[in-house]
């Protein structure tokens, strides 16, 4: 999860949070903020950031964005070039704000927490995504950052990724957990879209059927101008909230499966754990017309391919 040095927003979300949490209990004390105050003076789920503990509940890490609570149209418009009919376009409400890593989880960040890294990209790039990971192993990471940060963890695991047996399902109410997991598949859309309603960051489809496509260009990797590789994350423009590679370069793991939209609710919708988990942003050797905000894909959460990653959520507590 590694940010460019262009990467201002995450930082500036994180700057609002400390100047509003200046009355958080301070490092192993009761009373106010102490500075400086180095990390290993917190307290088990708090962060020392810029000299303060700060709760992680209800603050957004460094390398994370923070995402509004909000309404949007999830899916895509009948006239939109490429559009699939799983993509009914409806009204959705998310009612929890929540963080969001500014870019995806990098073979570099995968291999330090879980000691291993199956990545594809060649030469060996240890910035680009880290990819051919099951869902099995993207929600062991999510548990991993939980443990090393003191927040509950969002997946019930058991078994070996060794023998084959590593099984994980969701720890109750997602919305609700306040560690760190895969985004729900309307969490991912919403952040994609960053207030927007076209196919891409930069605007609609302008090429249909051909890898040139001038409004993705500048936001994503694709058929068009990948030289069919993986790219080292944040390298292109980040959309209107400050994330970078939602369209292209590696696609994601969502959290639930892909369902149809009709069947779920149209506030905090959840696709729940019995098939194939949601597959999101398309790939570097992707059309354009895969690369869509509203494009749906899925896979079996014990299947790892190429250009398969992720990147983290995580629960985040707002004072009304």
């Amino acid at each position: 999860m590694s940010l460019p040095l262009a990467s201002f927003a995450p930082r500036l979300a994180l700057s609002v949070a400390l100047l509003a949490l200046a009355a958080l209990p301070a490092c192993g004390d009761d009373g106010g903020v102490a500075a400086p105050c180095p990390e290993t003076a917190c307290d088990a789920g708090f962060l020392c950031v810029e000299g303060a503990c700060v709760d992680q509940r209800a603050a957004c890490p460094e390398g994370f964005v923070e995402v509004p609570a909000g309404t949007f149209d999830m899916g895509s418009p009948a006239t939109e070039v490429g559009r699939e009919q799983d993509e009914l376009q409806r009204t959705v409400t998310l009612t929890r704000a929540f963080c969001l890593a500014a870019t995806e989880v990098t073979r570099a960040d995968f291999a330090a927490l879980m000691g291993y890294d199956n990545g594809t990209a060649e030469p060996a790039c240890t910035t680009c995504p880290i990819d051919k990971v099951r869902w099995m192993e993207a929600a062991s990471y999510c548990n991993a950052l939980s443990d090393r940060d003191g927040l509950d963890r969002c997946y019930d695991c058991s078994g070996t990724l060794a023998d084959f047996t590593l099984k994980c399902t969701a720890a109750g109410d997602p919305y609700a957990c306040e560690g760190y997991r895969l985004p729900l598949e309307a969490e991912w859309e919403y952040a994609a879209r960053a207030g927007t309603t076209s196919a891409f960051p930069g605007g609609g489809v302008t090429t249909g059927g051909f890898c040139d496509e001038p409004s993705l260009d500048p936001f994503g990797w694709y058929c068009g101008n990948s030289d069919n590789a993986l790219h080292p994350v944040g390298q292109r423009q980040a959309n209107a909230w400050g994330l970078f590679d939602m369209n292209g370069n590696a696609s994601e793991w969502c959290h639930d499966d892909r369902r149809a939209y009709d069947t779920l609710p149209d506030t905090d919708p959840e696709g729940g754990f019995a098939g194939s988990r949601a597959v999101r942003g398309g790939t570097y050797d992707s059309n354009p017309e895969s690369c869509r905000t509203a494009s749906r894909a899925e896979l079996e959460p014990g299947i790892a391919t190429y250009a398969q990653g992720f990147r983290v959520a995580r629960g985040l507590t707002k004072t009304p």
